[in-house]
């Protein structure tokens, strides 16, 4: 994976802010990029329409190699990965499964701060892992959660 400038990562926190949303996560790969919007209340189809108009028209008219680049933009869903301590924080109290060398963990996350988290497996014990033990983290819903009428 293809790391992102900073100057691609500014034009496209930028145009999203422009929108009322906020970047969630960006990622590169080769020619390809993929952005997650979100906003308090949640993203919209409509606003990923919105960002993603304007971030082709600005990338363009930036950089030439950034006129190559396929764009997709979307949100980062109910079933949301997590990247980074803020993403880990708006989590509290979420189930998780996380992917750590040779394990899988599932149970609730109970804390997290900028070093580590910790998370209630199911026999109720507590474990706290640090983000660089952690290879893949991802909230977790039950079938029914995710099939309920708002």
């Amino acid at each position: 994976m293809s790391a992102v400038s900073e100057g691609l990562e500014r034009l496209v926190a930028d145009v999203i802010k422009e929108h009322g949303c906020s970047l969630y996560h960006l990622e590169r790969k080769g020619n390809w990029l993929q952005v997650y919007v979100d906003k308090k209340g949640g993203a919209t189809l409509g606003d990923c329409e919105e960002i993603s108009r304007a971030l082709s028209l600005n990338l363009v008219a930036s950089r030439d190699e950034w006129r190559r680049l396929a764009l997709d933009v979307s949100t980062p869903g109910i079933e949301r990965k997590l990247y980074t301590p803020a993403h880990y924080r708006s989590a509290v109290g979420e189930r998780l499964r996380i992917g750590i060398e040779g394990e899988v963990i599932e149970g609730h996350l109970k804390e997290a701060n900028e070093e580590a988290i910790v998370i209630e497996i199911e026999a109720g014990a507590g474990r706290r892992l640090g983000y660089n033990e952690i290879l893949s983290a991802q909230v977790q819903r039950a079938t029914e959660e995710l099939f309920k009428r708002r």
